[in-house]
């Protein structure tokens, strides 16, 4: 099982779209996200940030189950293929998911330094 945690802002192209041209292209994207989940893709979460809990650099979030590899890079491929990236930055994240051993055994073995 992968977790895919995704965070995005809205770019000055999205602020110039008017209400009515925003919502078409929300609706396009739930036609879109419908199609992730007859591929096993399911949404755990989303929201909008709130700056009084932290780091308000990004405005809105998603977190995305997925079965394995292959659907975190589907959802990977379809956010990229669906129009977001003209109107907002994103970042995405993807892993599976660990138990607290498991996440522990993996900090512990991080080496010494990180190639970035």
């Amino acid at each position: 099982m992968y977790l895919v945690i995704a965070m995005w802002r809205p770019k000055p192209e999205w602020l110039a779209l008017t209400a009515e041209e925003r919502q078409a292209f929300l609706t396009t994207m739930g036609d879109q996200l419908a199609e992730l989940n007859s591929a096993g893709i399911e949404l755990v979460g989303n929201g909008s940030v709130d700056p009084a809990a932290g780091d308000a650099t990004w405005t809105h979030y998603a977190v995305w189950r997925a079965l394995s590899l292959v659907g975190a890079k589907k959802f990977a491929a379809d956010a990229e293929n669906s129009g977001v990236p003209t109107y907002f930055e994103r970042i995405q994240l993807a892993g599976p998911m660990l138990d607290m051993q498991e996440l522990a055994a993996s900090m512990i073995a991080l080496p010494a330094t990180l190639d970035t």
